[in-house]
């Protein structure tokens, strides 16, 4: 199956790409080989690709097994203010499903300074949401490592007009009496 990415995702006529973008697809819902973490990494650095089939190459990480090099470039490909927005978000919720305190801690730091209103929004929204949920499973956990990771530090508000730029949201509501979630 890896055979059909190359070593970049390359493709020269519409087939290609759509056998490419279904392979993508095909790896990150099996969230196997774990060998294909290179070439998915390739593929998502690969400017010449289209924007889907980028996306499609962050998304089939997900089920991978988090490591620091996935993460390390991921933060990269979030970071970089001159990576196609979409591409941009589509990194940040990679990086969401690897928490860590530094990984919170880098992403609020490139919130500071962000110059994208759409990424800040988005991004700000989501973290914003993150930290308020209730959800037991998953969200509570993750609020707490994500407020103890940024000791305090306060996010840099991005409230645009809801109509006009991206957002995140979450509604969760947890029942303690009914454990009902």
């Amino acid at each position: 199956m890896l055979s059909r990415l190359g070593e970049r995702c390359e493709g020269s006529t519409p087939e290609d790409f759509e056998n490419i973008l279904m392979t993508l697809k095909a790896i990150g819902n099996a969230g196997r080989p774990e060998s294909a973490e290179d070439i998915l990494l390739n593929c998502a650095l690969n400017q010449d690709a289209p924007v889907n089939m980028t996306i499609a190459s962050i998304e089939a990480l997900r089920r991978l097994p988090c490591d620091n090099a996935i993460t390390e470039q991921l933060m990269n490909i979030y970071r970089d203010p001159n990576v196609d927005v979409e591409i941009r978000i589509a990194a940040y919720l990679a990086l969401m499903k690897c928490p860590s305190p530094d990984v919170f801690k880098d992403i609020a730091d490139v919130l500071k300074n962000e110059v994208n209103n759409q990424v800040g929004s988005f991004v700000w929204s989501h973290m914003t949401n993150a930290m308020d949920s209730t959800e037991p499973v998953h969200g509570v956990p993750q609020a707490r490592m994500m407020k103890d990771a940024l000791n305090g530090m306060t996010l840099r508000e991005f409230n645009f007009n809801r109509l006009r730029f991206s957002r995140a949201w979450e509604g969760s509501f947890y029942n303690g009496k009914e454990r009902i979630v």
